[in-house]
């Protein structure tokens, strides 16, 4: 059971999944908004892209316990709490936390597209996640698509431990 923060984000929060042209796969993703900037407002922010290594390892950790604007964490009464992080990156950016490569954190894979879904290097990490990219920039219903952002924004990809592979792939 997880308790309700008694901090409100009050900004621009979105989801969903990236396509990454497998058949029924995709790359999941938390998008937040700047703190405090009105959602036409975000496209003056830079935004960063949150990757965590592993491999296999869900940006979500990135979220939920660096560097998102609530942590979860375990409580004396409860299993759990969310609180609010002071410290988080929202404060100055927009920031997108994405689950790559497919079957990684709330990504899945489709187990019936051949020859496999799943990344075997990291060339087939950077095609899925060019795929993904293009997705957000490009599809109608593209989070940076709906937000205005443009090949101008600025973009920055930041991860940690394997990630230090796949940002530059």
């Amino acid at each position: 059971d997880l308790s309700v923060p008694p901090y409100n984000h009050s900004g621009v929060v979105m989801s969903g999944y990236l396509n990454v042209n497998k058949a029924g796969s995709g790359l999941a993703f938390i998008f937040y908004g700047k703190e405090g900037a009105g959602r036409q407002d975000l496209k003056n922010y830079p935004t960063v892209i949150w990757l965590n290594g592993g491999p296999g390892s869900s940006s979500q950790m990135g979220n939920f316990m660096e560097l998102g604007p609530h942590f979860v964490k375990p409580a004396p009464m409860a299993p759990y709490e969310i609180v609010k992080n002071n410290y988080t990156w929202i404060k100055e950016y927009n920031v997108i936390f994405v689950d790559q490569p497919v079957g990684t954190g709330l990504s899945f894979a489709d187990p019936d597209y051949k020859p496999d879904p799943y990344c075997k290097n990291m060339d087939d990490v950077a095609a899925d996640f060019y795929y993904a990219l293009k997705e957000l920039y490009f599809n109608q219903n593209g989070c940076f698509n709906k937000l205005g952002f443009g090949g101008d924004h600025p973009l920055f990809v930041f991860g940690e431990s394997y990630a230090g592979k796949y940002a530059p792939a």
